[in-house]
């Protein structure tokens, strides 16, 4: 039973941390970050510069800030948005100060923009800290699909070796729990839950990024920014499960 515990408290620290953070679509849309991005792009759109300016956090104001808002508000075509997707939502809090990044993808009669922006603040007097506009292509949904086309060797080899160490993980776990007389026995499972030294590969861009004090559950892993963006797959070293293997190989007959 004891391994069952571990599972529940597993799940429940998986739970929490994603507190706070809209987990669809609709619930992006009625955040105050979201609400208030719209208006500025919607203010951008109109060409009413003052208006945003009132907005701006006072990092923000320089002598050049009036001209470099009129540049990016000429970004923007002067026309209604017939379509927003919600791309990301995020935030954290570093010494009471309250920090969002919102993303989302804008579709206008005449171009598709991605659209992003950091809003320091609690969520009733928020302030524009950055915003970005990019010109795309083709929608998120598509560029950032998770498919096998056009997609280099590295890449499968990358997933091989995720699904290499998945295996060992679990293989180790099952052969632990069958393994009598065994001391520490639950020691010996939290140690193989996790992998140490992640690598992670964005799928979309095929590039490679290497952290050594990361580690996923079954040294396997994968997440999405946001609803839109490109996958990433990561892989640790399943030190704890090779360690175990090779210490209790079964005797040659």
């Amino acid at each position: 039973m004891k391994i069952y515990r571990y599972a529940m408290l597993l799940l429940v620290m998986l739970a929490a941390s994603s507190c706070g953070v809209p987990q669809s679509p609709d619930a992006f849309n009625a955040t105050p970050e979201a609400v208030f991005l719209r208006q500025i792009v919607k203010q951008l759109a109109a060409r009413d510069i003052a208006a945003v300016e009132a907005e701006l956090d006072t990092s923000l104001m320089k002598p050049d800030t009036h001209d470099l808002l009129v540049t990016t508000a000429n970004l923007l075509p002067n026309e209604a948005a017939t379509s927003v997707t919600p791309v990301s939502w995020r935030f954290f809090t570093m010494n009471g100060n309250r920090k969002a990044t919102v993303a989302a993808e804008y579709q206008f009669p005449s171009k598709r923009m991605l659209v992003s922006a950091i809003f320091v603040g609690d969520a009733a007097h928020l302030k524009i800290a950055a915003f970005h506009f990019t010109r795309l292509a083709a929608p998120l949904s598509v560029t950032n699909a998770f498919t096998f086309a056009d997609k280099p060797i590295a890449s499968y080899m990358f997933l091989g070796a995720e699904l290499l160490a998945l295996g060992i993980s679990i293989f180790a776990i099952v052969q632990c729990l069958r393994t009598r007389d065994l001391r520490r026995k639950w020691l010996w499972i939290v140690l193989m839950l996790v992998g140490v030294c992640q690598f992670t590969l964005n799928w979309t861009t095929g590039t490679i990024d290497v952290q050594l004090l990361r580690f996923d559950i079954l040294s396997a892993g994968y997440a999405r920014e946001g609803w839109v963006g490109p996958w990433m797959l990561s892989v640790c070293i399943p030190v704890g499960a090779i360690v175990f293997l090779l210490k209790h190989r079964r005797p040659s007959a």
